[in-house]
């Protein structure tokens, strides 16, 4: 009896050992890891080893996509805060940025599905902005470093 449980004492605490660093082969050992925006906390970041094969041609056409997106999307987003996206009075609740536009079919639902809706939106905005909070916090506390080993 006190030989079974010495044994489980002592697999339960190999459970809480150090593991050992292993060495991986991943899309972030990349011939582009030196590139700009290869920084902390993510490296080089190509998750599905697009450019894998190490084609600068490709690796400069996909920088100048990302670069293009990232300004039509800011610009789009823009347009929508000033133009589309206003505060009106008079709507049928705070934040009813539809103003005529965009509907989705929103007057076809019944009011339970409304305020189910409603509630996905306020706490899928939550949980962004305490996502968000997270990273700040653990970027503060020096762990960035340690989040992504490489």
């Amino acid at each position: 009896m006190k030989t079974a449980i010495i044994a489980s004492l002592i697999a339960s605490a190999a459970a809480f050992a150090p593991a050992k660093d292993a060495s991986r082969t991943t899309a972030l050992n990349m011939a582009f890891e030196d590139e700009l925006g290869a920084q902390a906390p993510l490296g080089f970041f190509d998750p599905l080893g697009i450019v894998a094969d190490g084609d600068a041609e490709k690796f400069e056409r996909l920088r100048y996509v990302e670069i293009k997106h990232g300004r039509i999307f800011f610009a789009f987003v823009g347009a929508l805060e000033l133009a589309v996206m206003k505060d009106i009075t008079g709507g049928e609740f705070p934040g009813d940025f539809r103003n005529g536009a965009l509907d989705f079919g929103w007057d076809s639902f019944d009011e339970e599905t409304k305020l189910t809706k409603r509630a996905v939106e306020l706490n899928q905005g939550r949980a962004a902005q305490m996502g968000l909070l997270g990273l700040m916090v653990h970027d503060k506390l020096g762990n960035v470093e340690n989040f992504f080993p490489n």
